[in-house]
């Protein structure tokens, strides 16, 4: 995994963590932020290319799945995300 892109719609995220999995049941946090601001999440992950902001991971950067799970939101609506994508060589 070197970059994770978000895309937020304005019920966004003021607090959140990207987690990964290799078996869909067992999760690892490998970011996590308090002060979101919505908009665009572009994060370039430790080594990678591509991103706008630089994050470091210290676990290992792969899993089948990724997930975004969110802590505080803005609005009383839940978290909307126009994309989330996930990218990396195999």
């Amino acid at each position: 995994m070197d970059r994770i892109y978000l895309s937020w719609q304005s019920a966004y995220a003021t607090a959140f963590q990207l987690q990964t999995s290799k078996d869909g049941s067992s999760w690892t946090q490998i970011y996590s932020t308090t002060s979101g601001t919505g908009g665009i999440n572009d994060l370039n992950v430790t080594g990678g290319t591509g991103g706008t902001e630089n994050i470091t991971v210290t676990v290992a950067k792969t899993g089948r799945y990724v997930r975004m799970n969110g802590t505080a939101r803005t609005t009383g609506y839940g978290y909307s995300l126009w994309g989330f994508e996930v990218y990396g060589i195999k």
